[in-house]
């Protein structure tokens, strides 16, 4: 059972990430601010990222399989694999 503290700071996150995303979509004349458009090469690059990221979490996990056990998994291993 979730507690009613951790729900409110989620449900605080939540309300706090819209307001951010709704403040980042009003235009603006800040070119600071405006939007960018994304290009084959930034695709890529992330890409290279996740690949890269999910490769060192799996790594990881398969020396450490027991790391993927967090003190709030109620003791079970939830291990994904390839």
């Amino acid at each position: 059972m979730l507690h009613g503290a951790y729900l409110e700071l989620v449900k605080t996150l939540a309300t706090r990430t819209a307001e951010l995303h709704r403040a980042l979509a009003t235009p603006t004349s800040d070119d600071a601010f405006s939007p960018e458009p994304i290009r084959g090469r930034d695709l890529a690059a992330w890409r290279k990222d996740v690949r890269a990221e999910a490769e060192k979490t799996l790594e990881m996990l398969a020396r450490e399989p027991r790391a993927a056990v967090g003190r709030h998994c109620g003791g079970q291993l939830n291990v994904i694999t390839a």
